[in-house]
């Protein structure tokens, strides 16, 4: 009978013991889904985001609105400032052609306050500046673009698109609103 006894004992181990390893088994198995789902999901979030800043996806030829990725304009997210100094605006200056051209200057009332080290230059500007661009390093036309302009500025005044071989060009007089 003690044979028995210890045999059973040993079925009763071996089946617990059989129990213990399908239990951790399922639990390896739904910790693997939710692993993977989660990995999906975070994949899918960021595709989305990407989806949503408005960029290029050049792997499906698709070129997105270039609007701001909270929906608003820019000349509402920068507008004219008044401080001690004035009232102030920003002016976005654009090369679409290029990616850089280091020897054309932006010039504001006469002085060098930028250079298109990038495609774009930003500048803080007051009411009654002078903005040019010096091309005169360049033989080859460029064309530049103004690409924005901070709410309270007359655009009117400015021109939108300005195209330079060898030579100075006036983009226009700031002038409030």
């Amino acid at each position: 009978m003690p044979e028995n006894k210890n045999t059973n004992n040993n079925e009763k181990a071996n089946n617990e013991r059989v129990l213990y390893l399908l239990r951790r088994r399922r639990l390896e198995r739904l910790l693997a889904i939710l692993l993977l789902l989660s990995l999906f999901l975070l994949l899918f979030y960021q595709g989305w985001l990407y989806w949503g800043q408005n960029q290029k996806l050049p792997w499906l030829n698709i070129n997105l609105a270039t609007e701001n990725w909270y929906g608003q304009d820019y000349a509402d997210v920068l507008p004219a400032v008044q401080q001690n100094e004035g009232l102030w605006g920003s002016v976005t200056l654009e090369l679409p052609e290029y990616t850089e051209l280091h020897r054309a200057l932006v010039l504001l009332n006469g002085n060098e306050v930028g250079r298109f080290s990038s495609n774009r230059v930003t500048l803080r500007v007051f009411d009654g500046d002078k903005l040019e661009i010096d091309c005169t390093a360049y033989s080859r036309p460029v064309r530049f673009v103004l690409q924005k302009v901070s709410v309270g500025i007359d655009r009117t005044k400015l021109r939108t698109e300005l195209s330079l071989c060898g030579e100075r060009g006036l983009v226009g007089e700031i002038k409030f609103k």
